[in-house]
Protein backbone atom coordinates (compact mmCIF):
# COMPACT_ATOMS: atom_id res chain seq x y z
CA UNK A 1 0.00 0.00 0.00
CA UNK A 2 1.34 3.58 -0.88
CA UNK A 3 1.48 5.88 2.15
CA UNK A 4 -0.05 9.51 2.27
CA UNK A 5 3.12 10.95 1.59
CA UNK A 6 3.62 9.17 -1.99
CA UNK A 7 0.02 9.46 -2.71
CA UNK A 8 0.53 13.30 -2.65
CA UNK A 9 3.85 12.88 -4.47
CA UNK A 10 1.82 10.89 -7.00
CA UNK A 11 -0.92 13.33 -7.34
CA UNK A 12 1.10 16.42 -7.58
CA UNK A 13 2.83 14.70 -10.14
CA UNK A 14 -0.29 14.12 -12.49
CA UNK A 15 -1.41 17.93 -12.10
CA UNK A 16 2.12 19.61 -12.68
CA UNK A 17 2.40 17.21 -15.88
CA UNK A 18 -1.30 17.85 -17.00
CA UNK A 19 -0.95 21.33 -16.75
CA UNK A 20 1.98 21.54 -18.17
CA UNK A 21 0.45 19.56 -21.46
CA UNK A 22 -2.33 21.58 -21.62
CA UNK A 23 -0.56 25.02 -21.29
CA UNK A 24 1.69 23.81 -24.23
CA UNK A 25 -0.90 22.41 -26.24
CA UNK A 26 -2.66 25.76 -26.86
CA UNK A 27 0.76 28.27 -26.14
CA UNK A 28 3.65 25.83 -27.65
CA UNK A 29 5.96 29.22 -28.29
CA UNK A 30 4.67 31.18 -25.46
CA UNK A 31 5.21 27.99 -23.05
CA UNK A 32 8.95 28.17 -23.48
CA UNK A 33 10.23 31.15 -21.08
CA UNK A 34 7.35 29.42 -18.54
CA UNK A 35 8.65 26.25 -18.34
CA UNK A 36 12.43 27.37 -18.49
CA UNK A 37 11.25 29.49 -15.45
CA UNK A 38 10.33 26.65 -14.27
CA UNK A 39 13.63 24.06 -14.36
CA UNK A 40 15.31 27.06 -13.31
CA UNK A 41 13.84 28.73 -10.52
CA UNK A 42 15.22 27.86 -7.23
CA UNK A 43 11.74 28.31 -5.20
CA UNK A 44 10.25 25.75 -7.27
CA UNK A 45 10.77 21.84 -6.63
CA UNK A 46 10.18 19.35 -9.31
CA UNK A 47 9.90 16.01 -9.38
CA UNK A 48 12.54 14.71 -11.85
CA UNK A 49 9.50 13.28 -13.59
CA UNK A 50 8.28 16.77 -14.32
CA UNK A 51 11.55 18.08 -14.95
CA UNK A 52 11.81 15.51 -17.92
CA UNK A 53 8.44 16.11 -19.20
CA UNK A 54 8.91 20.00 -19.49
CA UNK A 55 12.73 19.39 -21.21
CA UNK A 56 10.27 17.24 -23.57
CA UNK A 57 7.88 19.92 -24.17
CA UNK A 58 10.25 22.38 -24.57
CA UNK A 59 12.21 20.43 -27.17
CA UNK A 60 8.76 19.77 -29.02
CA UNK A 61 8.06 23.34 -29.11
CA UNK A 62 11.56 24.68 -30.82
CA UNK A 63 10.78 21.54 -33.09
CA UNK A 64 7.31 23.07 -34.05
CA UNK A 65 9.39 26.28 -34.82
CA UNK A 66 11.77 24.31 -37.23
CA UNK A 67 8.39 22.40 -38.75
CA UNK A 68 6.97 26.24 -40.23
CA UNK A 69 10.01 27.60 -41.10
CA UNK A 70 10.28 27.92 -44.84
CA UNK A 71 12.49 29.87 -47.63
CA UNK A 72 11.28 33.61 -48.23
CA UNK A 73 14.54 34.30 -50.79
CA UNK A 74 15.03 33.91 -54.12
CA UNK A 75 17.65 30.92 -52.94
CA UNK A 76 16.42 28.09 -51.01
CA UNK A 77 18.03 27.70 -47.49
CA UNK A 78 19.45 24.71 -46.39
CA UNK A 79 16.18 23.20 -44.88
CA UNK A 80 14.45 23.37 -48.03
CA UNK A 81 16.89 21.28 -49.76
CA UNK A 82 16.78 18.92 -47.25
CA UNK A 83 13.20 18.76 -47.29
CA UNK A 84 13.64 17.99 -51.14
CA UNK A 85 16.51 15.33 -50.80
CA UNK A 86 14.01 13.78 -47.79
CA UNK A 87 11.29 13.57 -50.21
CA UNK A 88 12.60 11.42 -52.47
CA UNK A 89 13.34 9.09 -49.95
CA UNK A 90 10.48 6.71 -50.12
CA UNK A 91 10.87 6.29 -54.15
CA UNK A 92 14.76 5.70 -54.06
CA UNK A 93 17.50 3.65 -52.38
CA UNK A 94 19.89 5.16 -50.04
CA UNK A 95 22.86 4.68 -52.48
CA UNK A 96 21.49 6.71 -54.79
CA UNK A 97 21.09 9.88 -52.39
CA UNK A 98 23.53 12.15 -51.49
CA UNK A 99 23.47 14.04 -48.40
CA UNK A 100 27.20 13.73 -47.50
CA UNK A 101 26.71 11.52 -43.71
CA UNK A 102 25.01 7.84 -43.99
CA UNK A 103 23.92 7.60 -41.23
CA UNK A 104 21.93 10.99 -40.83
CA UNK A 105 20.62 9.73 -44.01
CA UNK A 106 19.62 6.30 -42.58
CA UNK A 107 17.50 8.03 -40.41
CA UNK A 108 16.13 10.10 -42.48
CA UNK A 109 15.06 7.18 -44.68
CA UNK A 110 13.77 5.26 -41.47
CA UNK A 111 11.66 8.64 -40.22
CA UNK A 112 10.04 9.31 -43.98
CA UNK A 113 9.37 5.12 -44.72
CA UNK A 114 7.92 4.48 -41.36
CA UNK A 115 6.68 7.79 -39.29
CA UNK A 116 6.01 10.57 -42.27
CA UNK A 117 7.33 11.05 -46.09
CA UNK A 118 6.65 15.18 -44.93
CA UNK A 119 9.80 16.84 -45.31
CA UNK A 120 8.49 18.82 -42.03
CA UNK A 121 8.18 16.32 -39.60
CA UNK A 122 12.03 15.77 -40.37
CA UNK A 123 12.58 19.04 -39.36
CA UNK A 124 10.43 18.63 -36.30
CA UNK A 125 12.68 15.60 -35.74
CA UNK A 126 15.64 16.87 -35.60
CA UNK A 127 15.00 20.15 -34.01
CA UNK A 128 13.51 18.43 -30.89
CA UNK A 129 15.96 15.89 -30.66
CA UNK A 130 18.54 18.68 -30.45
CA UNK A 131 17.27 20.81 -28.08
CA UNK A 132 16.22 17.58 -26.21
CA UNK A 133 20.45 16.84 -25.30
CA UNK A 134 21.36 20.53 -25.05
CA UNK A 135 18.39 20.94 -22.35
CA UNK A 136 19.78 17.68 -20.81
CA UNK A 137 23.42 18.87 -21.09
CA UNK A 138 22.54 22.41 -19.69
CA UNK A 139 20.26 20.88 -16.79
CA UNK A 140 23.11 18.30 -16.17
CA UNK A 141 25.52 21.04 -15.85
CA UNK A 142 23.90 23.65 -13.81
CA UNK A 143 23.37 21.17 -11.20
CA UNK A 144 27.19 19.87 -10.71
CA UNK A 145 28.54 23.63 -11.17
CA UNK A 146 26.38 26.35 -10.78
CA UNK A 147 24.42 27.85 -7.94
CA UNK A 148 20.86 27.43 -7.85
CA UNK A 149 20.00 31.38 -8.56
CA UNK A 150 21.77 30.84 -11.62
CA UNK A 151 20.09 27.69 -12.46
CA UNK A 152 17.43 30.15 -14.11
CA UNK A 153 19.57 32.42 -16.24
CA UNK A 154 21.90 29.36 -17.76
CA UNK A 155 18.51 27.51 -18.86
CA UNK A 156 17.56 30.88 -20.51
CA UNK A 157 20.78 30.81 -22.62
CA UNK A 158 18.71 27.92 -25.43
CA UNK A 159 16.89 31.65 -26.37
CA UNK A 160 19.55 34.09 -25.34
CA UNK A 161 22.73 32.56 -26.95
CA UNK A 162 21.70 29.88 -29.68
CA UNK A 163 19.96 31.65 -32.46
CA UNK A 164 17.05 29.74 -33.91
CA UNK A 165 18.31 30.38 -37.44
CA UNK A 166 20.88 28.09 -36.93
CA UNK A 167 18.86 25.65 -35.44
CA UNK A 168 16.50 25.33 -37.69
CA UNK A 169 18.23 25.55 -40.87
CA UNK A 170 21.71 23.65 -40.16
CA UNK A 171 20.22 21.10 -38.59
CA UNK A 172 22.80 18.56 -39.01
CA UNK A 173 25.46 20.22 -37.95
CA UNK A 174 23.41 21.83 -34.84
CA UNK A 175 22.54 17.99 -33.72
CA UNK A 176 26.17 17.00 -34.12
CA UNK A 177 27.51 19.75 -32.05
CA UNK A 178 24.64 18.82 -29.25
CA UNK A 179 25.61 15.05 -29.30
CA UNK A 180 28.90 15.83 -29.00
CA UNK A 181 27.95 18.71 -25.69
CA UNK A 182 26.19 15.26 -24.15
CA UNK A 183 29.18 13.82 -24.56
CA UNK A 184 31.41 16.21 -22.92
CA UNK A 185 29.17 16.27 -19.91
CA UNK A 186 29.76 12.21 -19.57
CA UNK A 187 33.02 13.01 -19.72
CA UNK A 188 33.47 16.01 -17.79
CA UNK A 189 32.01 14.35 -14.94
CA UNK A 190 34.14 11.44 -15.48
CA UNK A 191 31.33 8.74 -16.40
CA UNK A 192 32.25 6.00 -18.77
CA UNK A 193 31.11 5.72 -22.50
CA UNK A 194 31.08 9.30 -23.08
CA UNK A 195 33.10 8.51 -26.73
CA UNK A 196 29.99 6.68 -28.04
CA UNK A 197 28.32 10.14 -27.96
CA UNK A 198 31.43 11.81 -29.68
CA UNK A 199 31.36 8.57 -32.57
CA UNK A 200 27.48 10.01 -32.69
CA UNK A 201 28.54 13.32 -33.02
CA UNK A 202 30.94 12.29 -36.26
CA UNK A 203 28.21 9.94 -38.04
CA UNK A 204 25.99 12.50 -38.16
CA UNK A 205 27.67 15.60 -39.37
CA UNK A 206 31.75 14.56 -39.93
CA UNK A 207 33.16 18.27 -41.26
CA UNK A 208 31.01 19.77 -38.18
CA UNK A 209 32.68 16.80 -35.47
CA UNK A 210 36.14 16.70 -36.66
CA UNK A 211 36.40 20.14 -36.47
CA UNK A 212 35.63 19.91 -32.88
CA UNK A 213 36.74 16.54 -32.30
CA UNK A 214 40.32 17.84 -30.72
CA UNK A 215 38.23 19.08 -27.47
CA UNK A 216 37.39 15.40 -26.40
CA UNK A 217 41.08 15.34 -25.78
CA UNK A 218 41.48 18.23 -23.90
CA UNK A 219 42.34 16.18 -20.71
CA UNK A 220 45.30 14.29 -22.18
CA UNK A 221 48.69 14.71 -20.71
CA UNK A 222 50.42 15.43 -23.89
CA UNK A 223 47.38 18.59 -24.49
CA UNK A 224 48.07 19.76 -21.13
CA UNK A 225 51.62 20.22 -21.46
CA UNK A 226 52.02 21.29 -24.74
CA UNK A 227 48.39 23.76 -24.61
CA UNK A 228 50.44 26.82 -24.93
CA UNK A 229 52.57 25.53 -27.97
CA UNK A 230 49.42 24.41 -29.59
CA UNK A 231 48.13 27.62 -29.31
CA UNK A 232 51.26 29.76 -31.12
CA UNK A 233 51.04 27.33 -33.47
CA UNK A 234 47.36 27.64 -34.23
CA UNK A 235 47.60 31.59 -34.15
CA UNK A 236 50.20 31.11 -37.09
CA UNK A 237 47.64 28.67 -38.69
CA UNK A 238 45.03 31.19 -38.41
CA UNK A 239 47.01 33.32 -41.27
CA UNK A 240 47.34 30.15 -43.63
CA UNK A 241 44.19 28.59 -45.53
CA UNK A 242 44.39 25.15 -45.02
CA UNK A 243 41.26 24.07 -46.88
CA UNK A 244 42.72 25.94 -50.10
CA UNK A 245 45.84 24.27 -50.00
CA UNK A 246 44.16 20.81 -49.80
CA UNK A 247 41.67 22.01 -52.72
CA UNK A 248 45.22 21.82 -54.54
CA UNK A 249 45.03 18.15 -54.25
CA UNK A 250 41.02 17.57 -54.60
CA UNK A 251 41.75 15.92 -57.90
CA UNK A 252 43.71 13.04 -56.48
CA UNK A 253 41.90 10.03 -56.04
CA UNK A 254 41.80 9.27 -52.35
CA UNK A 255 40.23 12.86 -52.05
CA UNK A 256 37.34 11.26 -54.46
CA UNK A 257 37.04 8.43 -53.39
CA UNK A 258 36.56 9.75 -49.68
CA UNK A 259 33.75 12.46 -51.01
CA UNK A 260 36.16 15.27 -50.08
CA UNK A 261 36.61 16.75 -54.00
CA UNK A 262 33.52 18.78 -54.28
CA UNK A 263 33.51 19.97 -50.63
CA UNK A 264 37.06 21.27 -50.52
CA UNK A 265 35.99 22.84 -53.63
CA UNK A 266 33.09 24.66 -52.37
CA UNK A 267 35.08 25.70 -49.36
CA UNK A 268 37.95 26.90 -50.53
CA UNK A 269 35.96 29.57 -52.38
CA UNK A 270 35.38 33.08 -50.72
CA UNK A 271 32.26 33.30 -49.09
CA UNK A 272 32.77 36.85 -48.80
CA UNK A 273 28.98 37.64 -48.21
CA UNK A 274 28.34 34.48 -45.59
CA UNK A 275 31.85 33.87 -43.82
CA UNK A 276 33.66 37.75 -44.05
CA UNK A 277 31.12 39.16 -42.21
CA UNK A 278 32.42 41.07 -39.48
CA UNK A 279 29.68 39.84 -37.10
CA UNK A 280 31.87 36.32 -36.63
CA UNK A 281 34.84 38.23 -35.78
CA UNK A 282 32.19 39.97 -33.19
CA UNK A 283 31.44 36.31 -31.82
CA UNK A 284 35.12 35.52 -31.38
CA UNK A 285 35.54 38.37 -29.32
CA UNK A 286 32.69 37.79 -27.32
CA UNK A 287 33.88 34.35 -26.47
CA UNK A 288 37.15 35.88 -25.71
CA UNK A 289 35.96 37.88 -23.20
CA UNK A 290 33.52 35.04 -21.57
CA UNK A 291 36.49 33.05 -21.12
CA UNK A 292 39.28 35.73 -20.25
CA UNK A 293 37.94 35.29 -16.33
CA UNK A 294 37.71 31.73 -16.32
CA UNK A 295 41.38 31.62 -17.68
CA UNK A 296 42.36 34.41 -15.19
CA UNK A 297 41.13 32.93 -11.84
CA UNK A 298 43.21 29.80 -12.43
CA UNK A 299 46.33 32.18 -13.21
CA UNK A 300 46.27 33.60 -10.11
CA UNK A 301 45.57 29.87 -8.60
CA UNK A 302 48.83 28.91 -10.91
CA UNK A 303 47.37 26.14 -12.09
CA UNK A 304 46.38 27.27 -15.72
CA UNK A 305 47.18 23.62 -16.87
CA UNK A 306 44.14 22.30 -15.29
CA UNK A 307 41.94 20.75 -17.69
CA UNK A 308 39.35 23.23 -17.27
CA UNK A 309 40.91 25.95 -18.02
CA UNK A 310 43.06 24.22 -21.09
CA UNK A 311 39.57 22.99 -22.42
CA UNK A 312 38.44 26.44 -22.94
CA UNK A 313 42.22 27.14 -24.56
CA UNK A 314 41.56 24.36 -26.86
CA UNK A 315 38.07 26.08 -28.08
CA UNK A 316 40.21 29.56 -29.08
CA UNK A 317 43.00 27.35 -30.62
CA UNK A 318 40.00 25.31 -32.99
CA UNK A 319 38.82 29.06 -33.65
CA UNK A 320 42.28 30.32 -34.41
CA UNK A 321 42.72 27.11 -36.48
CA UNK A 322 39.39 27.46 -38.54
CA UNK A 323 39.88 31.71 -38.75
CA UNK A 324 41.97 31.74 -42.55
CA UNK A 325 38.74 29.80 -44.03
CA UNK A 326 35.93 31.76 -44.18
CA UNK A 327 33.20 29.17 -44.80
CA UNK A 328 34.77 27.08 -41.77
CA UNK A 329 35.33 30.36 -39.34
CA UNK A 330 31.63 31.69 -40.02
CA UNK A 331 30.01 27.97 -39.83
CA UNK A 332 31.94 27.34 -36.83
CA UNK A 333 30.82 30.81 -34.78
CA UNK A 334 27.61 29.94 -35.82
CA UNK A 335 27.70 26.55 -34.41
CA UNK A 336 29.42 27.53 -31.41
CA UNK A 337 27.10 27.49 -28.97
CA UNK A 338 27.78 24.78 -26.78
CA UNK A 339 31.01 26.39 -25.59
CA UNK A 340 29.59 29.19 -25.31
CA UNK A 341 27.16 27.95 -23.41
CA UNK A 342 30.07 25.76 -20.74
CA UNK A 343 31.77 29.44 -20.93
CA UNK A 344 28.87 30.57 -19.20
CA UNK A 345 28.95 27.80 -16.91
CA UNK A 346 32.26 27.80 -15.49
CA UNK A 347 32.20 31.76 -14.97
CA UNK A 348 29.63 31.88 -13.13
CA UNK A 349 31.64 29.23 -10.78
CA UNK A 350 35.33 30.61 -11.33
CA UNK A 351 34.56 34.32 -11.25
CA UNK A 352 35.31 35.98 -8.33
CA UNK A 353 35.62 39.55 -8.23
CA UNK A 354 33.41 42.64 -7.78
CA UNK A 355 30.21 43.03 -10.28
CA UNK A 356 30.09 39.38 -10.98
CA UNK A 357 26.88 39.65 -12.15
CA UNK A 358 27.47 42.26 -14.20
CA UNK A 359 29.93 40.72 -16.01
CA UNK A 360 27.76 37.58 -16.94
CA UNK A 361 24.61 39.58 -17.93
CA UNK A 362 27.09 41.98 -19.88
CA UNK A 363 28.20 39.10 -22.20
CA UNK A 364 24.69 37.52 -22.08
CA UNK A 365 23.25 40.82 -23.73
CA UNK A 366 26.02 40.93 -26.24
CA UNK A 367 25.66 37.37 -27.39
CA UNK A 368 21.73 38.23 -27.70
CA UNK A 369 22.54 41.75 -29.35
CA UNK A 370 24.98 39.44 -31.68
CA UNK A 371 22.19 36.61 -32.19
CA UNK A 372 19.12 40.01 -33.09
CA UNK A 373 21.60 41.37 -35.33
CA UNK A 374 21.80 38.32 -37.25
CA UNK A 375 18.25 37.74 -37.11
CA UNK A 376 17.36 40.86 -38.05
CA UNK A 377 19.51 41.26 -40.86
CA UNK A 378 18.18 37.65 -42.50
CA UNK A 379 15.07 38.89 -42.40
CA UNK A 380 15.28 41.85 -44.72
CA UNK A 381 18.07 39.71 -46.86
CA UNK A 382 16.25 39.45 -50.14
CA UNK A 383 17.81 36.60 -51.75
CA UNK A 384 18.63 33.93 -48.47
CA UNK A 385 15.97 34.61 -45.37
CA UNK A 386 14.01 32.25 -43.51
CA UNK A 387 10.54 32.55 -42.58
CA UNK A 388 8.82 31.36 -39.43
CA UNK A 389 5.10 30.58 -40.45
CA UNK A 390 5.31 32.84 -42.72
CA UNK A 391 6.96 35.63 -40.39
CA UNK A 392 3.55 35.91 -39.56
CA UNK A 393 4.23 36.62 -35.99
CA UNK A 394 1.13 37.05 -33.63
CA UNK A 395 0.19 33.51 -35.61
CA UNK A 396 3.62 31.95 -34.20
CA UNK A 397 3.08 33.24 -30.89
CA UNK A 398 -0.63 32.22 -30.36
CA UNK A 399 -1.26 29.34 -32.60
CA UNK A 400 -1.87 25.77 -30.43
CA UNK A 401 -0.29 22.93 -31.64
CA UNK A 402 -3.40 21.76 -34.23
CA UNK A 403 -2.44 25.20 -35.82
CA UNK A 404 1.46 24.70 -36.38
CA UNK A 405 1.06 20.45 -37.58
CA UNK A 406 -1.82 21.66 -39.68
CA UNK A 407 0.73 24.43 -41.11
CA UNK A 408 2.18 23.49 -45.07
CA UNK A 409 5.27 25.76 -46.05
Amino acid sequence: MLGDDNKKIIHNNIIVSFGSFILWFFFPILSIPIFLFLLGYNQITLTKTNQFLLIILIACSFGLISYVTGSGGAEDNDMVRYRQVFGLMTDRQIEELNVGSYFFLIINWFIANYISPDGQVMSFVFTSISYFFILLSIKRFSILYVEKKYHCLVLFSVIFIISILVTTEFVKQVLSSALFLFGLTYKITSKKRSYIWLVLSVLVHPASAIMIAPLYFYDFRIVRKNIYLILVICIILSQIDIVQILASFSNLPIMETLGFSDRLQAYSSDYEGFGGSKRYYLIFLFYILQIFPIYYAFFKRKDTKNPICVFFLLTVCILLFNMSNTHNFARLTRNFYPFQILALIFSIQYINFPFKKIWIYLIMACLFGSNMIEFTRTMVNVNYHATFMGNDWLALFFSNVLNFINYKV
